[in-house]
């Protein structure tokens, strides 16, 4: 998608994405990948949280995401619910060369749905290292199975090769302005005449 050059402030719709999932699955390097098109083989573990701020165009609207990269390393677990808070969407993500990752995913997708508020339909699983190819140990089934019980998207992708690195966000973007615009998610108040707010997520959306 065609990146927005509108100022920092000048934004049709705001988003905050949280990633999730086990230590080491790459969601930092898929982060690094989208907003600076760059890739290193070793990042330092994320303490805590990170985040990263991108603006695109989607269909000549532009939509600033607040991009939230979590630790997955188990000691740091107990953040996650102060960080899903006010989130529009979650991309879980999982190593296909790792299938205990995918195990992983699966609890994360099981909180974000049930007890962390993503709205329904609101999640994407992302399979990364897709260019490890002769490496992989999770069969697309198995995951795609663990994406419906959750109603979630499922896409793969390689942060090392960008390949699907900027569909990972823009379907997701484009999934929760579908359902707003369906009505499925739904308007609760509009506490300034020039925006509107998404039910339960804070979500700005500027018309």
């Amino acid at each position: 998608m065609e990146p927005s050059k509108a100022g920092f402030n000048e934004y049709d719709y705001l988003f905050k994405f949280i990633l999730v999932g086990a230590a080491g699955v790459g969601k930092t390097s898929m982060i690094v990948q989208y907003c600076d098109n760059a890739f290193k083989l070793s990042y330092s573990a994320t303490l805590g949280v990170d985040f990263r701020i991108k603006s695109i165009k989607l269909n000549d609207k532009v939509v600033k995401l607040q991009i939230w990269d979590t630790a997955g390393q188990e000691r740091y677990s107990h953040i996650s619910p102060v960080y899903f808070r006010g989130c529009h969407g979650c991309i879980v993500v999982y190593d296909m060369t790792d299938p205990q990752s995918l195990s992983s995913a699966e609890a994360y997708l099981n909180k974000a749905t049930n007890d962390y508020g993503i709205p329904f339909g609101c999640a994407l699983l992302v399979g990364n290292k897709a260019d490890l190819k002769y490496e992989r140990k999770v069969r697309r089934d198995d995951a795609m199975e663990v994406a419906r019980k959750f109603n979630a998207g499922y896409i793969e992708a390689s942060a090392k090769t960008a390949d699907q690195v900027d569909e990972v966000f823009s379907s997701l973007a484009e999934t929760i302005i579908e359902k707003y615009q369906k009505g499925e998610l739904t308007i609760e108040s509009a506490p300034k005449p020039n925006k509107t707010i998404i039910k339960g997520n804070n979500i700005e959306i500027r018309k």
